[in-house]
């Protein structure tokens, strides 16, 4: 056997070993192998909106085009989630726009 055929099996069998390894990881984390999670264990999200952003210590109660300056209202002051970016808003369909939009 020559040095290049057992060199191509040995990456064979690595590629095989990680790929197992990352499989593994997608089942028991039930999401992508690069799962990550806040400090209070809440796992962090990629926000699907445009001028979103994940936060894991975001505002209880979001500001809106409705309400610009809600009063929080939990318990710990502060819940992980997506939230819009400094200087947008949520409108009445819940996108994230300008403030100056609203």
């Amino acid at each position: 056997m020559s040095r290049v055929s057992t060199g191509l099996r040995l990456t064979y069998v690595l590629v095989v070993l990680l790929w197992a390894n990352v499989l593994k990881s997608t089942e028991s984390y039930g999401d992508t192998p690069c799962s990550a999670y806040c400090d209070n264990g809440e796992q962090v999200l990629f926000c699907q909106g445009k001028y979103e952003k994940f936060d894991c210590c975001g505002p209880c109660t979001e500001p809106t085009c409705a309400v610009p300056e809600p009063k929080p209202n939990c318990e710990k002051g502060c819940v992980a989630g997506c939230f819009c970016e400094e200087g947008y808003i949520r409108n009445a369909h819940g996108v994230c726009v300008k403030i100056s939009e609203c």
